[in-house]
């Protein structure tokens, strides 16, 4: 299975010879000790016609680990897409999602089959999802989901001894026997209205009627609010959600909603600022994370990230730029500095290094390129 993630890249990257399109990137990071290459990852995307082809392949010290594959054919009208994952430390499938679709008198039908196996055992959950999209008058959304044997819900998938992740959003439901399961229903509207954003909808599950729900999005000014009003069987609940959109550029303040009620707007908290700028031809940008427990702005465990970037043209039309970034933990205790040069070799071609220094020391140092045609 190894040398199958293999031979399907280089023959990816091989038949773009033919092709009018082609994107090869390649990145990897050493060992500043021994000099060994710790990760890997290379992405190839072929473009021939119609056809598209896309892998991803990942390496880490224990070896290649995610393969990851995607082939399209798109003819405007009509069309069928692949994706699926490989664990390579497994050598197993772990997730294969297949799409057909065409547009037919003014909507879209799609029908999607995924199989997925995120416990490693061999045993695939299955199902299908039937999706028609449409517009009705009035620009008004309208979007049918029949379910059968699947969710909304996120599916992931991990191996053992690998640090990496996957995760996709459609998932087949667990336990459940193949199609025809029927699992649920859905009924979208949306629509803009003067500047009011609508929408509704409506959910049945297998048991029978799950909830209605109505939602409007009003944005005045730099204040927005979202009103949901949600039916159920039994119950009936109204909640009002406001935000605040302090965003004019150099400065975005992030703030969240800390108490409200359907009628009382308790406050705000801020929980992170940005400011960047351009002075001459340098960019600079200040990143503060006031809740990095549950905000993720900053890299963790950093709390403050300071960078400048530096760009300059080249004779093929291209930039070359300089960048670095700095971090820092709470109370400004400086943490680490990433360093990165990137500069184009050719129109087509570009090659960059980075380097991270730490308080011990070098902590990383990666190379990586591009070439596109």
């Amino acid at each position: 299975m190894r040398l199958l993630g293999l031979g399907l890249l280089l023959a990816l990257a091989s038949s773009s010879a033919l092709a009018g399109g082609l994107s090869l990137d390649v990145n990897t990071t050493l060992s500043p000790s021994t000099g060994d290459v710790s990760t890997f990852t290379g992405k190839c995307d072929v473009e021939l016609g119609p056809f598209s082809l896309a892998a991803a392949l990942e390496y880490e010290k224990i070896g290649f680990t995610w393969l990851l594959g995607g082939v399209a054919w798109d003819a405007g009208v009509a069309g069928v897409t692949w994706q699926g994952l490989v664990g390579l430390v497994t050598e197993t499938l772990l997730y294969s999602k297949t799409t057909g679709w065409i547009f037919f008198g003014g909507a879209r039908y799609s029908l999607t089959h995924v199989a997925a196996d995120p416990d490693l055992d061999g045993a695939f959950d299955h199902g299908l999802l039937l999706q028609v999209t449409g517009f009705l008058p009035g620009a008004v959304k309208f979007d049918s989901l029949t379910m059968f044997g699947v969710d909304e819900l996120t599916v992931s998938f991990t191996q053992p001894g690998v640090q990496g992740e996957y995760e996709f959003e459609l998932r087949p439901q667990p336990g459940l026997p193949y199609f025809p399961y029927f699992t649920a229903q859905k009924f979208l509207l949306t629509g803009m209205f003067g500047g009011i954003k609508a929408e509704s909808e409506t959910l049945i599950a297998r048991t029978g009627f799950s909830h209605q729900r109505f939602s409007l999005t009003l944005r005045l000014g730099f204040l927005s609010l979202e009103l949901n009003s949600v039916f159920e069987l039994k119950s009936h609940a109204i909640t009002l959600t406001p935000s605040l959109n302090l965003d004019c550029g150099w400065l975005r303040i992030y703030t969240e909603v800390t108490t409200q009620t359907p009628s009382f707007i308790g406050g705000f908290t801020v929980y992170g600022i940005r400011i960047r700028t351009m002075v001459g031809g340098i960019f600079l940008e200040a990143m503060v994370s006031l809740d990095e427990v549950n905000h993720d702005l900053v890299l963790d465990p950093y709390t403050t990230r300071l960078s400048v970037e530096i760009g300059q043209a080249t004779a093929c039309h291209r930039r070359a730029i300089f960048r670095t970034d700095i971090y820092f933990e709470d109370g400004l205790d400086w943490g680490k500095v990433d360093v990165c040069l990137r500069g184009p070799l050719a129109r087509n071609a570009e090659v960059w290094s980075r380097i991270g220094i730490g308080t011990t020391g070098i902590s990383n140092w990666g190379l990586g390129g591009r070439l596109s045609w």
